[in-house]
């Protein structure tokens, strides 16, 4: 048995707050504009090389940022990357049920990407329809939490369920990256951090590449999967997603009477609800890891602390690594306490 994922590989990070206080929707469509120009920077070859001490790093690992999934399986998990040319749709989960959208106007031209506004758009017609959908759906992100070999097992009682299931996963793991737009609102230190860490485990998708979270008071953050890559790219683009939004005018509604906004919206497809199926073999799955994922989350103590002491700028005039002071100084807070 190989353990799982979201709380022992996968990291998260919190956003600085913006200050013009956008509304959910307004904050997560810049950041996914923005995150789709990063990733055309990839694309292109013209993102500027990390550096250290004057000397270029290797890039190849940026490739594996966007549209790449960690697939269970037996005896061990695969990590699979899905071509950019034909995958430019976003996966946006609320309230446990997922949707995807096309970034793109015209499929085969990259140019054609959507506004901010227009993205906007899909994610209010998004969170309306699963605010609207009262049916019960088979929470299927929580069966990302679990032991792999787990997770493996229920992938296989997922596709069994149906045969759409299957198409509708692919639609998943083969997109960009995930959103997820929370209906909560995270406001102490503790509760933003877990809601970044793990949130509900229904509204997530553990083993996609990266998971962007905009909670319903504005606030943002990110959870990275660690199995193709170090925190190096996503911390850049984390950077660049808060550098940038600061630098541009939020995306909004004003200036648009209600019939410019419904042709702006009429030129946009509708976003596509995945509408999973469920069987007594895949409820009784779900009930099971919705148990596992509350006793993990049960297990864990979260207190978290803000060192304003010193930073890496001090530890780096030492001619050390920060990560490793870091990692070094853990070490020592354990061998003091046990």
């Amino acid at each position: 048995m190989f353990s799982q994922s979201t709380f022992y590989v996968n990291y998260y990070f919190g956003f600085q707050d913006d200050t013009r206080t956008p509304t959910q929707t307004a904050r997560a469509a810049q950041l996914v504009s923005l995150a789709l120009e990063f990733r055309q920077l990839i694309i292109t070859r013209t993102l500027t090389p990390d550096m250290a001490r004057n000397a270029p790093f290797c890039m190849n690992m940026y490739k594996y940022l966007f549209n790449y999934s960690r697939i269970a399986g037996s005896p061990s998990d695969t990590a699979v990357g899905f071509p950019y040319e034909t995958n430019n749709h976003v996966c946006v989960v609320r309230n446990g049920k997922f949707y995807i959208f096309e970034t793109l106007h015209l499929p085969s031209k990259p140019s054609s990407v959507l506004s901010p506004r227009e993205i906007m758009i899909q994610l209010e017609r998004i969170k309306k329809m699963a605010d609207d959908d009262h049916s019960t759906v088979p929470e299927i992100g929580i069966l990302s939490t679990t032991q792999r070999d787990q997770v493996a097992r229920d992938r296989a009682t997922l596709f069994e369920a149906h045969a759409s299931n299957k198409a509708h996963m692919a639609k998943i793991e083969s997109s960009m990256f995930v959103l997820c737009l929370d209906s909560t609102s995270p406001s102490t230190s503790e509760e933003f951090s877990r809601a970044c860490w793990h949130g509900d485990g229904a509204s997530r998708w553990f083993d996609k590449c990266f998971q962007l979270i905009v909670f319903a008071n504005g606030r943002a953050g990110m959870n990275g999967e660690h199995s193709k890559m170090d925190a190096t790219p996503t911390s850049r683009l984390c950077r660049f997603l808060i550098d940038e939004a600061q630098a541009r005018n939020l995306p909004d509604f004003r200036g648009l009477d209600a019939e410019d906004l419904y042709e702006c919206a009429s030129a946009l497809d509708k976003p596509e609800p995945l509408r999973f199926m469920t069987s007594a073999s895949l409820d009784t799955a779900i009930t099971n890891a919705r148990a596992y994922f509350k006793t993990t989350v049960e297990a864990h103590e979260m207190v978290p602390t803000e060192f304003k002491g010193y930073g890496k700028g001090l530890i780096k005039s030492f001619k050390m690594s920060p990560d490793a002071y870091v990692q070094m100084a853990l070490q020592l807070a354990y061998y003091r306490k046990h």
